[in-house]
């Protein structure tokens, strides 16, 4: 999997990552130019990379949102 996509199944911890892992969907991605940034620009697709690079923000079915840090593929 080289692409998160709106739709997708992922693994996410709350706590900044330091919870328990649970499954959620990915509802809505946010692209930011700098690590760790809340706002950044809606896209419907993004590449891995860039998530691990923390410049993705994540809106989950889980009524969370997520840094890039905080979600992994399945």
């Amino acid at each position: 999997m080289t692409t998160l996509k709106v739709g997708d199944t992922v693994l996410w911890s709350g706590s900044f990552g330091m919870d328990a892992a649970e499954r959620a969907t990915v509802v809505s991605i946010e692209q930011t130019k700098y690590p760790r940034e809340k706002d950044g620009w809606d896209v419907d697709e993004i590449s891995w990379d860039i998530v691990r690079e923390n410049k993705a923000v994540v809106t989950l079915s889980n009524d969370h949102w997520a840094y890039g840090e905080q979600i992994r593929p399945i």
